[in-house]
């Protein structure tokens, strides 16, 4: 895991990705792609020490994708069905829902952003014809 942990932090650190957002080892990260501006990897680090990346094709997918598996992740740290059900070690008592709580805020205003921003830059097209 310390290898999964230590890529998502150099891109993180690095300028790499754009976003990121997570919790101890459990980390998802956009990094944009050098081809065009719109195309980005999703990449998330596993409970089992894996790590999974995705190719989106437009902003909004991306943070679309990223606003889901931060969500599930917050999912996985709560004390839902989901959290019963996962491997992913969770922090004790009170902790659980603050940081569940924390990561669906950060999931939810990463998404409200974008889509702030891309209704801006598609509505300016309109305004200027």
């Amino acid at each position: 895991m310390p290898y999964v942990y230590a890529l998502i932090v150099k891109a993180a650190s690095t300028g790499a990705a754009s976003q990121f957002c997570g919790w101890r080892d459990r980390v998802v990260a956009i990094v944009p792609e050098e081809v065009g501006p719109k195309e980005s990897k999703i990449i998330r680090a596993l409970a089992g020490g894996g790590i999974e990346a995705v190719h989106t094709c437009t902003v909004l997918d991306a943070s679309g994708t990223c606003a889901r598996w931060v969500t599930g992740l917050a999912l996985e740290y709560g004390s839902g069905d989901e959290a019963i059900a996962s491997d992913t070690p969770r922090p004790p008592g009170m902790a659980q829902s603050v940081v569940s709580a924390w990561l669906m805020r950060e999931a939810g205003e990463a998404q409200l952003q974008q889509a702030r921003h891309s209704l801006k830059f598609g509505l300016a097209g309109y305004a200027a014809t």
